[in-house]
């Protein structure tokens, strides 16, 4: 499975046969993504709100949206969190208790550009 975003929406490609499987129109004009092969969550930023999906085979239903103060630049998963990169500073979004902890400055530099990714010890 293929997921990516094409003309600013999510779309869903089976690999095997290179067709498209499925396209997600609700994520219309979002600008970043992130899934979670753990708890089978995908997380897609449109504007300010975060819609939270629930996978089941090759398909996604909408568990739920949250809100956000600010238009996230980049997002990931962290364990029972989202990681949240906004122009001016990081946040984790509490996934179980629906709060959210900022965690660092970035200063606001017009040059800076949030960037998050799962680190994975072993």
């Amino acid at each position: 499975m293929l997921i990516g975003i094409m003309d600013a929406e999510i779309v869903v490609y089976d690999t095997n046969i290179y067709t498209l499987v499925c396209s997600l129109e609700e994520t219309k004009n979002c600008t970043t993504f992130t899934i979670s092969e753990k708890l089978d969550l995908l997380c897609v930023a449109v504007n300010k709100q975060l819609s939270l999906y629930k996978r089941s085979k090759q398909f996604f239903s909408i568990t739920h949206n949250i809100e956000t103060v600010n238009v996230p630049r980049a997002i990931c998963f962290s364990k029972s969190a989202i990681v949240v990169g906004y122009r001016r500073y990081y946040e984790a979004l509490d996934l179980n208790l629906s709060s959210a902890v900022k965690i660092m400055d970035t200063g606001g530099s017009e040059s800076f550009r949030p960037l998050c990714f799962e680190v994975i010890f072993q």
